[in-house]
């Protein structure tokens, strides 16, 4: 026997410029939301472009390498951006050796002191962190180097849609119709759950028309304002936020 197939939820014909009073609510909202979303992502895009070093992946080095005389200063600094990492590599290897020696000759202690020196040089160089040297000299006439992280030089303050506020009128058609009021289930399931707390809830649908003033038209129209803002985080999810930064921290490379 063939199971009764659930009446489909009504629909409007196409072309038609009726919505529902929820779809009039919510297109505002998931506006607010893509816009939040974008804005995010542009603020995102700044913060890894100036603060950290791009990272090429197979697909940009094969684009790069179709025309290597256009492109040659950036595969250049690729080039040397692998040299200085393969250096880092030896240079750190060679001085867990070191350490891992019980006793050290003054030789070793000199060739220690000369690898952290240009390792130094060399993570400051090659570094995923963009840093500015300043070079200046002190009060001895010393000449020195400092090194600042970009995101430390920057205005960076992302920016966000604090408040909305918008104000619509939807003229009401007379064909108001029954909805749903059970929450649908796969075959098999357990009996449908109402989803409604009101018994047969019936939805408004209407077209946006231009504000008028009161009193000056019959036709069935609903004024709204609906004020958005931000709300208190739910403490699950600030639970849960909290608990992930807490895992975030630095870690020490075990030795060979």
């Amino acid at each position: 026997m063939a199971k009764s197939k659930e009446p489909d939820e009504p629909t409007e014909p196409k072309g038609s410029s009726s919505i529902s009073l929820s779809e009039a609510l919510l297109a505002p909202l998931s506006s607010i939301f893509e816009a939040q979303i974008h804005a995010s992502r542009a603020f995102l895009n700044f913060f890894l472009q100036m603060g950290f070093r791009h990272k090429y992946t197979d697909e940009d080095l094969a684009l790069l390498n179709e025309d290597r005389e256009k492109n040659k200063e950036i595969l250049q600094q690729i080039d040397d951006e692998k040299k200085g990492n393969k250096e880092i590599e030896e240079l750190s290897a060679r001085k867990l050796a070191l350490e891992a020696k019980t006793e050290l000759t003054d030789a070793d202690r000199e060739e220690s002191v000369r690898i952290s020196k240009r390792l130094k040089e060399l993570k400051i160089r090659w570094g995923v962190l963009y840093q500015q040297p300043i070079e200046y000299f002190d009060q001895d006439g010393n000449e020195r180097t400092i090194f600042i992280p970009n995101l430390s030089l920057l205005p960076i303050k992302p920016l966000a849609i604090n408040n909305a506020n918008f104000k619509f009128e939807l003229k009401v058609k007379d064909d108001i119709h029954s909805v749903s009021s059970t929450i649908r289930s796969a075959t098999g399931a357990s009996p449908k759950r109402p989803w409604f707390l009101i018994e047969d809830p019936k939805t408004i649908e209407g077209e946006f028309v231009p504000q008028q003033e009161s009193g000056n038209s019959t036709e069935k129209t609903i004024k709204i304002d609906v004020t958005v803002g931000a709300v208190e985080t739910p403490y699950g999810l600030h639970k849960l936020i909290s608990s992930l930064t807490g895992l975030a921290g630095d870690s020490e490379k075990t030795k060979a």
